[in-house]
């Protein structure tokens, strides 16, 4: 089973994403903010960041360049209000593996979040 870990500073948006994805058999962990998420991913080292680029306490892009020192190979796909192409281009030179465009559409979340996890587990099979 695919472990996610959600950092976002919206409690219901990461109530409504949690619920989501764990109907399909996808365990969520939740952080609400930046530096809370940085230490929940040195602990849990979980196969998926979903990650907020806006937060009130760091800055998701900050996030993004912890996330990828602590572990360049990991996985992480931003999540975005803005269509804001200069914080795309950043997030892309970081190592972002994607976007997902908030409000969420379902749709765009399980298929984005699917295509990621079948992804990891085919790099993990050539290991």
């Amino acid at each position: 089973m695919a472990r996610l870990l959600l950092i976002d500073d919206d409690d219901h948006l990461c109530v409504y994403v949690k619920n989501f994805l764990e109907k399909r058999k996808i365990i969520v962990l939740i952080a609400n903010s930046g530096n809370e998420g940085i230490k929940l991913f040195q602990k849990e080292n979980p196969d998926l960041v979903l990650l907020d680029i806006k937060m009130a306490d760091m800055n998701g892009l900050d996030v993004l360049k912890q996330i990828k020192q602590l572990d360049p190979k990991s996985h992480v796909i931003m999540l975005t209000i803005a269509s804001n192409d200069e914080n795309k281009q950043k997030a892309k030179e970081l190592g972002a593996d994607g976007f997902i465009r908030k409000p969420i559409d379902e749709e765009n979340l399980e298929g984005t979040v699917g295509l990621a996890i079948a992804k990891i587990a085919r790099e993990r099979k050539k290991i």
